[in-house]
C-alpha cells in the first residue's frame, strides 16, 4: 500500500511538474523544475531520444519506470527494516 501511494505522488509530482515546465512561464516554473527532480534516477534509464519527444508516449514510459523504481525502493526499505528489527 505504501508503495501504490509512494508511486502515485511521484508520478502525479512528474506530470504535474512537467506540465508546469513546458506549458507555462513565470514562476511556476520553479515549483515545476523541483517537481521533476523526482523523476531524475529513473529518467537515466530511459533511451536518450525518448524525453526529446514531448508526447504522451515518453510519460507513459516514463511512469512506468518510476512505478517500477518507486516500488524497488520501498521494498528494499521495508526489508531493510525488518531485518534490522
Amino acid at each position: 500500500m505504501i508503495a501504490g501511494i509512494v508511486t502515485t505522488v511521484r508520478i502525479g509530482g512528474t506530470w504535474l511538474g512537467r506540465h508546469w515546465l513546458e506549458e507555462t512561464s513565470g514562476w511556476l516554473q520553479v515549483p515545476g523544475y523541483f517537481l521533476v527532480l523526482w523523476s531524475l534516477p529513473e529518467v537515466w534509464l530511459l533511451p536518450g531520444g525518448l524525453l526529446k519527444r514531448h508526447g504522451m508516449d515518453a510519460l507513459l514510459l516514463l511512469s512506468l519506470v518510476l512505478a517500477a523504481g518507486s516500488s524497488a525502493w520501498v521494498f528494499l526499505m521495508a526489508g531493510t527494516a525488518r531485518i534490522r528489527k
